[in-house]
């Protein structure tokens, strides 16, 4: 769970989406080097019903989800035997908008997305944990009448719970 925004840079002014949201990845990899994995990742936020910002007027979007999802790959590093752990993926994301009169698509970008957490073990290949985490997009929107591809910027920062079989 966490907050987080989309904007998109319009010439004549921002168009900002915020609220709170929830994050979720799913990772697979495997061990490269003691402490050291690999992983492909899938994952992304959604912010539901967010405030929308635009030209000095603030409305809430009802009934209205935008959220950023990607694929890529990342590395964990474990500092053991504290099994804590700093995680990052480089994904390509796309920025998504649906709701009850509209629905838009964002073309695809780079991504970033950040963790450090701890876990516990809790059987004999399972771990439990909690970690902070950041993520950030930046990508375009699909061209206007006139060409113009709006420049997406999305990100989100909050605490999610994890779950690791080793």
């Amino acid at each position: 769970m966490g907050a987080g925004n989309i904007a998109l840079d319009f010439p004549e002014s921002d168009m900002v989406f915020s609220a709170a949201g929830g994050l979720f990845h799913f990772q697979i990899g495997s061990e490269i080097a003691e402490n050291l994995t690999l992983f492909g990742d899938l994952g992304g936020f959604t912010l539901t019903e967010p405030t929308v910002e635009w030209q000095g007027l603030s409305n809430t979007a009802e009934n209205a989800d935008i959220s950023s999802f990607g694929v890529g790959a990342g590395l964990s590093y474990y500092f053991m035997p504290a099994d804590i752990y700093l995680s990052g993926s480089f994904l390509l994301s796309q920025v998504i908008l649906e709701g009850e009169n509209i629905e838009a698509e964002g073309k695809m970008g780079p991504c970033v997305f950040l963790c450090v957490g701890k876990e516990w073990w809790v059987g004999k290949k399972w771990g439990l944990g909690i970690a902070g985490f950041f993520e950030n997009a930046w990508s375009k929107d699909q061209p206007d009448n006139e060409g113009y591809e709006a420049p997406i910027n999305s990100g989100i920062f909050g605490v999610a719970f994890s779950a690791t079989l080793y």
